[in-house]
């Protein structure tokens, strides 16, 4: 469980972390065609390297569960990045901004923060690449995990 919550964790740090870098160090919204390229590529690198570098197959898939932090923890990172831009949370009441956190946590709203945001085509990207990197390096790891498998599987009593 503790090695899940991580992998979310570090997926959304993966995906987010050169957005929110660029724009805390520059002050301004990245380009657009330069965010579709930079976060899909930062991701890969980072999923490739943690999944490459877990060979127990007890573990669960790392691409997976990095893609799917980016997902949930997509909207915090979209409203941390228009904060730093002006916007986000400086212009929220408490309620709003309260509501607005929680929304994040949906991924559907993700996907229509980053179509504001511009970063949408990144987000699909990296929906094409995480999966492929399970494929390639980690086909051995589970994306169920076994307690959750052995509730589907049949019982071997007759």
């Amino acid at each position: 469980m503790r090695r899940m919550l991580m992998l979310l964790i570090w997926g959304a740090l993966a995906f987010w972390g050169p957005k929110l870098a660029f724009e805390a160090g520059v002050g301004k919204h990245a380009g657009t065609q330069v965010m579709t390229w930079l976060l899909p590529a930062s991701f890969l690198l980072f999923a490739s390297i943690t999944a490459y570098q877990s060979r127990d197959r007890s573990l669960p898939s790392a691409a997976i569960f990095m893609c799917l932090g980016l997902w949930l923890l997509g909207g915090i990172a979209i409203l941390a990045s228009a904060t730093l831009q002006g916007a986000g949370y400086r212009t929220d009441t408490l309620g709003q901004a309260l509501v607005v956190t929680l929304l994040s946590f949906i991924p559907i709203y993700t996907a229509i923060l980053a179509t504001y945001d511009g970063t949408l085509y990144a987000l699909l990207l990296t929906l094409i690449v995480a999966p492929l990197i399970h494929v390639v390096l980690e086909r051995r790891h589970w994306i169920l995990s076994p307690q959750i498998r052995s509730l589907f599987s049949r019982s071997s009593s007759g």
